[in-house]
This record gives C-alpha cells, sequence and structure tokens, in this order.
C-alpha cells in the first residue's frame, strides 16, 4: 500500500445515497496503493431499532477525525455523493509536487474543474467555477468558496498548520471549507486550479451547505475579506447600493465603515437619492480603486462585467475583490 497519500471519505449513514454512492465513487475504483478511511459526518447510529444521537462536530469534525486516522503527507478529500475521475489522484499529487519542488513550500490547496450531477441542476454554479483560473482565485475569494470542497487537497502540513477544519456543536453548523480558506490564506498560503474535470460533483436537497443561511455565508466572507484585504486599505468604494452593498455595510466593523468613501451604481433613482449610510451615491464611471463589487455576476447579459471591465485601473485581486 502507498503510503504518501490519503483519500479522505466522508458520509452520512442516514442517507440513502451513501449506501448507492459509497460502492460507486472511489471504493471501486483503481486505488489499492492509495489508503481511504472512510469517516462518517454524523454519528446519528439506528441500534436495535431505536436512533441515538450523540455528539454532532458537523463535517468539519468528520474530515478532523479522517485526517487524525490516516498516514502519510498528501490529503485528497473525498465526499460518498461524489464520482471521482480515475486520474484524480494522480493529477493533484503531482501538481502539489511540482508547485513544492518550484516554490520550496507546501503551503497551497489545489482544487479542481467539476461537473454537476444531475446534469444541469446549478448550471449559473457550474459555469462560474469552470471558468475560474489559478490567478482567479484571490478575487473571488469572498464571493464563494473558489476551490469546490469535494475537489480538495493539499500536504498535510497545510492542515497542520491551520489547527485542522472549523468544528460545530451542539447542533450548529459552520461552512469549514470557507473558514479553512481564509485560516490558509492569512498563513500565507497559496491557491492553485486544475483545469480539468476530475470530479462528478452531486447536487441534493441533503447536502450539508444548503442548510447554510445566505447571511451566514456573506457574514463569514466579510469578516475574511476585512482580515485578508481591507486591513490593507485606508479607503474603498463599495459598487452597489442595492440589497447586497446595504448589507455587506452593514456587517463591517465600525473602523471599516469608516473607510467607505462612496457607493457605486448605474440605477439613476439610487444615485438620485445622492446619500446611503452617510456615504455618497455615485455613478460607476466615476469609480477611484479599491472596490469591493457588490453587485450580482450573470444577470445582466454581461452589462455589469463590461462596465467592470471599462475602468482600466481595476486590477481584480489588488484593488477590486467580488463578494456577491
Amino acid at each position: 500500500m502507498h503510503q504518501l497519500v490519503n483519500a479522505l471519505h466522508t458520509f452520512k449513514v442516514h442517507e440513502r445515497l451513501a449506501k448507492v454512492t459509497i460502492s460507486h465513487s472511489c471504493l471501486t475504483q483503481c486505488w489499492n496503493k492509495y489508503k481511504i478511511p472512510c469517516i462518517r459526518k454524523d454519528t446519528h447510529d439506528n441500534h436495535k431499532g431505536n436512533k441515538k444521537m450523540c455528539s454532532f462536530k458537523g463535517c468539519g469534525g468528520s474530515r478532523n477525525v479522517a485526517i487524525s486516522k490516516s498516514i502519510g503527507n498528501v490529503l485528497i478529500f473525498v465526499d460518498a455523493d461524489d464520482r471521482l475521475k480515475c486520474e484524480r489522484v494522480s493529477v493533484l499529487k503531482n501538481t502539489l509536487e511540482l508547485f513544492s519542488s518550484k516554490f520550496q513550500s507546501e503551503n497551497v490547496l489545489i482544487g479542481s474543474d467539476f461537473i454537476r450531477i444531475p446534469k444541469g441542476s446549478t448550471p449559473r454554479y457550474e459555469a462560474f467555477h469552470r471558468s475560474l483560473k489559478t490567478d482567479d482565485m484571490l478575487c473571488y475569494a469572498f464571493r464563494d468558496m473558489p476551490i469546490i470542497m469535494p475537489t480538495l487537497g493539499c500536504y498535510r502540513s497545510v492542515i497542520d498548520r491551520i489547527g485542522g477544519f472549523r468544528e460545530g456543536g451542539n447542533g450548529s453548523l459552520v461552512s469549514e471549507d470557507l473558514e479553512l480558506l481564509y485560516d490558509h490564506l492569512l498563513e500565507g498560503g497559496k491557491l492553485i486550479k486544475v483545469n480539468q474535470i476530475l470530479v462528478e460533483y452531486r447536487h441534493h436537497e441533503e447536502m450539508t451547505s444548503m442548510k447554510l443561511s445566505r447571511s451566514y455565508l456573506m457574514s463569514v466572507r466579510v469578516k475574511g475579506f476585512e482580515k485578508l484585504v481591507l486591513k490593507y486599505w485606508n479607503s474603498f468604494s463599495i459598487w452597489g447600493a442595492g440589497r447586497d452593498g446595504k448589507a455587506v455595510f452593514r456587517m463591517l466593523s465600525s473602523e471599516n465603515q469608516e473607510k467607505v468613501k462612496a457607493f457605486l451604481d448605474i440605477d439613476p433613482v439610487k444615485i438620485q437619492r445622492k446619500w446611503l449610510h452617510r456615504k455618497q451615491i455615485m455613478h460607476f464611471s466615476h469609480a477611484v480603486p479599491p472596490i469591493a463589487c457588490c453587485v450580482a455576476l450573470d444577470r445582466t447579459n454581461g452589462d455589469f462585467e463590461r462596465n467592470v471591465k471599462s475602468i482600466p485601473e481595476l486590477i481584480p485581486g489588488q484593488n477590486l475583490f467580488f463578494l456577491v
């Protein structure tokens, strides 16, 4: 058995999908040289016909258990309801080794492209992530998890450095993937995207991510943005004087609210109001970087995206970040 790579396989024993997908995902593929710890995502059990609930620390807790049961220095994460391409482990492992050799560092998270099953279940979500390249990772890191968890791989040292995944407790859920991302970036970590489809990512109603509220996820992203970006900015503008721009502003600390110099928009009604949270509302053509963009993508037949590109001073990932 090869002891370099661990495919960490987590599942929920009470999901009907688990019975089918475990046997049709990594366990049936030609990975006999890899160690595959299989860990339950929760501790619900059915003992003599009676359901018994034990301690539940969420997906983060189960991943930490899987890591503690594994050996070797490369970790590849697997969910039972997803299907992996046979070449996934070798592609991620080889890419990690190339990065380590080139930069003399193991401090990197790596992911890949995926396709959704059932086909067409989340077309906009899939198209957005398929469009991302390595150079886009930081620019969109506060809009969504740029490396989807079922595609994630890394060196064990990355997890050890940040102390593992955040865990839930008392029935609470946490966005352990986003928290991992920001903890990693705070440690100076890098991100790599392999633009190759290596995972079939299943969408279903029991996904843990479907149970996390929009406002909670936005609060996690805003806090990450404050720690990783706003601490270096003396002032900035918020592009979007609508619902999302207002929500982001309210979630900022009072110190960072003071850094907001203006709201930017294209809507003449909003611009005529002139003020929002005691900040001026200006037409986007008067934008002065840096900018936190709080306008939904792919909703205006490309008009918004063209407006962003019309401002030559904007450099994605440096003075332009997307939060929505």
